[in-house]
């Protein structure tokens, strides 16, 4: 079986599933309040209904394949969305601006860095 969990299984995870799917031969969905209707499909899989690291059984259910498969993409989905969320875009130049290309205004210079520096300018001068 392939898993990308990122909480690792007690090493005696493969007593728990028996046990569970015993207790619940018939998928417990629908038991959360996110989760609409109820399936009477047979338990093939365990689910964590609380942490990924609380291995107790009363926060353990058994449910079916199709359903397990669905929670955990919802997961993985509110996840990667929690990330995007955090990324912080840096502030964007003009369109037309290019780096060492810029026009600095009267009484600056723009360094090789592309950063304006004060100067002082002759208005007057015909130079």
């Amino acid at each position: 079986m392939n898993s990308r969990r990122t909480v690792p299984l007690p090493p005696d995870w493969h007593r728990i599933v028996p046990a569970i799917l015993a207790r619940d031969p018939v998928c417990r969905w629908g038991c959360l309040p996110e989760e609409e209707g109820w399936c009477r499909s047979d338990s093939t899989e365990v689910d964590h209904m609380g942490a990924a690291d609380d291995h107790r059984p009363e926060v353990l259910r058994g449910i079916c394949s199709p359903h397990h498969a669905r929670r955990t993409s919802g997961q993985a989905n509110a996840a990667k969305a929690l990330l995007r969320s955090l990324r912080v875009r840096p502030a964007e130049n003009h369109p037309g601006y290019r780096k060492g290309t810029a026009v600095a205004p009267v009484g600056t210079a723009i360094d090789p860095e592309g950063t304006a520096i004060p100067v002082e300018v002759d208005l007057c001068s015909t130079q």
